[in-house]
């Protein structure tokens, strides 16, 4: 029987494998390696840095490139908002997320209906 804080841990773990995996994905289909992202994922964890990053000003170069490949989908800010991370994020910094992809033409809606068709 898994209890609450377990259940937080695996959900924790899955989104910094998961961001880990999307570094992995970029490095290998657009050479894009942000030695400083790695960096802070892996002093900071997975949510650490996605709030460092939904706060911050570093983050721009790196949103803007993915922009540049259409691939926003793969971003921290992406995957603060999947259904399935709800729990690690409050509604502000959910909020902040998404705010950040709209600033970059990312249209979220879309995005979120295809996790749910996707399920």
């Amino acid at each position: 029987m898994t209890t609450p804080d377990s259940e937080y841990r695996e959900l924790e773990r899955q989104f910094t494998d998961g961001i880990f995996e999307a570094y992995r994905f970029l490095a290998r289909t657009i050479s894009y390696r942000a030695i400083w992202f790695l960096d802070t994922v892996a002093l900071e964890g997975g949510i650490g840095a996605a709030r460092k990053f939904i706060y911050g000003k570093d983050a721009t170069y790196g949103l803007e490139k993915l922009r540049e490949a259409g691939l926003l989908d793969r971003s921290i800010e992406a995957w603060v908002l999947e259904p399935r991370f709800e729990r690690l994020f409050t509604d502000e910094e959910r909020e902040r997320a998404r705010r950040r992809l709209e600033e970059y033409q990312f249209d979220v809606d879309a995005y979120l209906e295809g996790l749910e068709r996707d399920r």
